[in-house]
């Protein structure tokens, strides 16, 4: 029987695992410090004829009656409930910028970037390939410098191949310069990503996690670089995400299921570096050794968004079992391996570390990095 694992997921920060889609205002609408989300075809269904054709003759009016007609649709959605898909909290500096956004739907802002849903059950939910990633990459960059200090050569090999790759700064020297990073990833697991069946990962299954509505709240994030302010401030971002410890909650805590397939591993002769599937131990140790230094090389070059109570739950998560970082802004230093991480900034330039960050803005002049989380793991 495959041995599998209850994985106990707290944030310490907040975390957006998103759909890459947006919820628009017509789809949504404030009450009570909530944000609720409506099926707006359920609304206008709902309605009595009408109403419905009072509606249907605004859409095809002018602006004025446009913005009439999103009135009525929230007026309507607002008093049916059956037609609600979820209502979570939102926090002060997205409900003072989303309080008002009705008044200026020429503007087109207010979209709020959501989590998954699980629709029938109303919960949030939490991809288990997330952390499955995550866990990837903490054991690829393991791999990577373990093997680099016992074989120089083959390190400096690698290393003259990223360079060479990024010579040029368009987009296809960054075409190139992924093929490499993809090509490294299977030296250092040593499989072929042309045959699936040698990919030891495939053996490592993360069940997704779910998380009642009362764990989401939405807020706005803000670009933040220590020096000045960015150029796209003025865009606002909404997104959903989970509560976490920082916020004083656990609301946000999730349960999802690890399995570490060794037997089937075993009869499939795995070969490589990587001929066997990892154990728990070697999970913990490499997530912590990989995600550690990120923490710490971030704290050092954006102080304002790591306070102490933060170290001191991040360091107790480590002595406890692993941590992790997960989501949309874990940023790409925490998805590559130190001394081959390389990327073009939006100035056509080749960087190793970003000069921004994007992170969680609470309204009372905290702003929180996203994505950091705990786990610890007991038998299922």
């Amino acid at each position: 029987m495959m041995p599998a694992y209850k994985l106990r997921v707290t944030p310490l920060t907040p975390v957006h695992v998103g759909t890459g889609e947006s919820i628009a205002a017509e789809d949504y609408f404030l009450t009570n410090n909530k944000l609720v989300r409506f099926r707006p075809a359920a609304v206008v269904r709902a309605m009595k004829p009408e109403k419905r054709r009072e509606y249907q003759a605004l859409l095809s009016g002018d602006a004025n009656s446009l913005l009439r007609a999103l009135k009525l649709l929230r007026g309507e959605a607002e008093r049916n409930p059956g037609t609600w898909l979820y209502a979570v909290g939102i926090g002060a500096a997205s409900r003072q910028a989303l309080s008002v956004v009705i008044e200026k739907l020429e503007a087109r802002t207010g979209e709020v970037r959501p989590l998954f849903w699980n629709e029938a059950r109303g919960t949030a939910v939490i991809p288990g390939s997330a952390i499955k990633g995550a866990i990837r990459t903490a054991i690829v960059a393991a791999m990577a410098a373990r093997r680099g200090v016992r074989d120089t050569a083959w390190w400096k090999r690698w290393t003259d191949r990223i360079i060479q790759a990024s010579e040029g700064n368009n987009q296809e020297a960054s075409r190139e310069l992924a093929r490499e990073a993809k090509r490294f990833e299977e030296d250092v697991l040593g499989f072929n990503s042309g045959n699936l069946e040698s990919d030891p990962f495939r053996f490592v299954k993360v069940s997704d996690g779910e998380v009642a509505a009362e764990g989401v709240q939405v807020d706005r994030s803000r670009l933040v670089t220590g020096q000045r302010d960015y150029p796209a401030e003025s865009i606002q971002m909404h997104h959903e995400r989970l509560l976490s410890i920082s916020d004083g909650s656990r609301q946000g805590e999730f349960e999802c299921i690890l399995q570490l397939d060794h037997e089937r591993a075993g009869k499939q002769q795995l070969r490589g570096p990587l001929s066997w599937v990892p154990d728990l131990d070697s999970l913990r140790v490499w997530c912590n050794w990989h995600y550690d230094r990120r923490y710490s090389s971030e704290k050092k070059r954006f102080p304002e968004l790591y306070p102490q109570a933060l170290d001191q739950s991040f360091e107790a998560a480590k002595a406890q079992g692993v941590v992790l970082r997960l989501g949309r802004f874990s940023h790409f230093e925490a998805l590559s391996v130190e001394g081959m991480r390389r990327t073009l900034s939006r100035n056509r330039q080749w960087i190793s570390e970003g000069s921004s960050r994007t992170a969680c803005d609470l309204g009372n002049g905290r702003k929180l990095p996203y994505g950091w989380v705990s786990i610890t793991i007991a038998e299922a």
